[in-house]
């Protein structure tokens, strides 16, 4: 189901093998190069790999499709976990965190 109203990114929610993910489509222009955007995206998930900071979220892969159109280009696919909530939510929500627990979250 789709996600969002977005002309930039359109984002998809899925289910693979039962795990809610995450799709971002981007439409490149036939005379794009993403190769540099690729490279960036690896050293991120190096850089914040779930081992070590299983609070952050960045995308886990990320796919270049081989079908083009001539109108529009051809599709990227970056692809993460859905969580169903996020710091946002979980602060504004009942039951409501106690100060050292505000100090814990800010902490980490």
């Amino acid at each position: 189901s789709k996600i969002g109203n977005s002309k930039f990114m359109k984002s998809y929610s899925v289910r693979v093998d039962g795990i809610p993910m995450v799709v971002k489509v981007y439409i490149r222009l036939n005379d794009e190069e993403l190769s540099s955007y690729a490279i960036k995206l690896s050293y991120i998930w190096k850089i914040l790999s779930p081992a070590k900071y299983p609070n952050l979220m960045p995308y886990q892969c990320w796919l270049k499709s081989n079908i083009r159109s001539k109108a529009s280009g051809s599709p990227v696919y970056l692809i993460r976990q859905f969580l169903n909530d996020n710091l946002y939510d979980r602060l504004s929500t009942r039951p409501f965190l106690h100060d050292f627990e505000k100090l814990w979250i800010i902490f980490q």
